[in-house]
Parts: C-alpha cells; sequence; structure tokens
C-alpha cells in the first residue's frame, strides 16, 4: 500500500462486500508514511461517510504524528511563537488533517487586523473589551470539561473555552499588535496580566475581560493553601502554560472515559518540558 493507491482504496471504502472492505482496512493499518497527512491531499474524495469508516485508523495515525511533531516548539526562542505552535500542535491533533478549514494563524491575524482598524492607537484593555465584548469569546459555563475547550482554533469558531485557552488567544492576538500580555497561573483559574504605564493588572478572560482587584484575586484563592504575592511573583513560562493545557485534556478526556486519549496527553505530558 503507497501513497500512489490512495485514490482507488478511498473509492472502495464502502464496497458492498465485506472481504473487500476488511482487506483494504487491513491493508491500511499497515500504511507506510503517515496515513492522515498524505489522505488530507485527496480530502475532496473522502465523504463523512467514509471518514467515519476510517476514523480509528486515523487517530492512530494522528497520535504518531503528534509524537513526532511535538518537539518541533520547544527549541523556538520566541516565548508567543512557541506558544503558539504549541497550541496549533494540539488544534490540528483534535481537529484533524481531512477536512480540516481552519487556521489558527489566520484566525489570529484577522483578529489583529480587525483591531488595528478600528483601534489605531488601542491598548491592551481596548484589546480585552474587542475579544471578550465585541466578538463575543467567552468562557463555557454550560459544558465546561468538554476537551474541544481547550483547543484554540474551536474556542474561536464557537466563541466559548476555558479560561486558559481564551486567555492564550488573548496573548497571540496582542503579540500581533506589539502588546506583551502575559499570563498568570492562578490556581483553578487562568488569568492574564498586563503591565501599563508601570502598573501591573490582572484580566479575567473567562469573564468578560474584566480587570480583577486585589480582593478578586484573594477570593479566588480562597481555598488554596498558597499566598496571593507567592502567585502572582511566580514567572509563568510558555513550558508552565502548555502543560497547564496538557493537565486539562488529561481531565477531560479522564471524564469522559476516553482511555485512549487520557493515556495519549498522559504520555504527552512527559514529553514536555517543566522548565
Amino acid at each position: 500500500m503507497d501513497k500512489k493507491k490512495l485514490p482507488f482504496v478511498i473509492q472502495l471504502l464502502d464496497d458492498e462486500e465485506e472481504e473487500v472492505r476488511n482487506e483494504l482496512f487491513s491493508q491500511l493499518g499497515l500504511y507506510d508514511g503517515n496515513l492522515e497527512e498524505d489522505l488530507a491531499e485527496y480530502s475532496n474524495l473522502i465523504s463523512n461517510s467514509k471518514l467515519e469508516l476510517i476514523e480509528p485508523l486515523l487517530k492512530k495515525s494522528r497520535m504518531d504524528w503528534l509524537r513526532q511533531n511535538w518537539k518541533k516548539w520547544i527549541e523556538i526562542e520566541n516565548e508567543y511563537i512557541k506558544l503558539e505552535s504549541a497550541i496549533n500542535f494540539i488544534n490540528i491533533f483534535q481537529l484533524g488533517l481531512i477536512n480540516n478549514k481552519l487556521s489558527f494563524q489566520k484566525q489570529l491575524d484577522e483578529f489583529g487586523n480587525e483591531f488595528r482598524e478600528l483601534h489605531p492607537s488601542g491598548n491592551e484593555f481596548d484589546l480585552a473589551f474587542f475579544l471578550f465584548n465585541k466578538k463575543g469569546l467567552t468562557g463555557n459555563t454550560d459544558d465546561y470539561f468538554n476537551p474541544i475547550n481547550s483547543n484554540a482554533s474551536l474556542t474561536i469558531e464557537n466563541k466559548n473555552g476555558l479560561p486558559i485557552t481564551l486567555c492564550i488567544i488573548y496573548m497571540l492576538v496582542g503579540y500581533r499588535l506589539g502588546m506583551e500580555i502575559k499570563g498568570c497561573n492562578f490556581p483553578g483559574h487562568f488569568i492574564s496580566q498586563v503591565e501599563f504605564e508601570n502598573k501591573k493588572y490582572f484580566i479575567d478572560c473567562f469573564n468578560g475581560g474584566k480587570t480583577l482587584t486585589t480582593k478578586d484575586l484573594e477570593e479566588l484563592l480562597q481555598d488554596s493553601f498558597l499566598e496571593l504575592g507567592s502567585v502572582l511573583e511566580k514567572e509563568t513560562t510558555t513550558n508552565s502554560i502548555v502543560r497547564r493545557v496538557i493537565r486539562n485534556l488529561i481531565n477531560a478526556y479522564k471524564i469522559k472515559r476516553d482511555e485512549v486519549n487520557y493515556n495519549f496527553f498522559s504520555e504527552l505530558l512527559l514529553l514536555t518540558p517543566i522548565i
């Protein structure tokens, strides 16, 4: 089985003869190369019903693809490009390589360009209002533990996601506009931090991009043994953000009782540097 034969295999995937279908699946299981990447070139030939038939094979192919590519983002020096690269790998893994019409880079670029046109001299607070009010990105309170809430492309498409996913979008759009927006690894509720006129402010992207006061932060910490000062002073690195996204996915797949993805992201966490 090689790439040249794939168009013919696709045509026969739903053949009436069970023997033919079984033989094709057997051959695809032995495919030499990345099956989903190569099939993506023939996506116009693959109907949704055929895609459903080969989904188990594609899952394995997708995991192999992410294992092979995962470490590429780790050596990137620019922290924002590094973060975008890691998150995009997760986006693609969840969305698949076939019939995926979403481009994370394009989505972020469009936000940046639209904001620049509307607010040529806009600051970080203007951007928060733009994203979390005007564009309607908000926290998903109805289905909080759904794994797709960790997918930044789908969060933009569906307009809701987890606190950390919304913060990542805020950070990466801000980077395109020359803003230095950072993450704050707050226990249980990831938030963003910005510096404006030599003062530090904290933005709650999950709740409309509102600015948090010290009292708000203390309330968020009320069930934790941590001191507010120790949380705010600790640097939130790209690696720590990516690790938190992965831990969220591990928890989400555990709740869904999806053992395959639970084990896979547990493995991915071990491949992700702490510092």
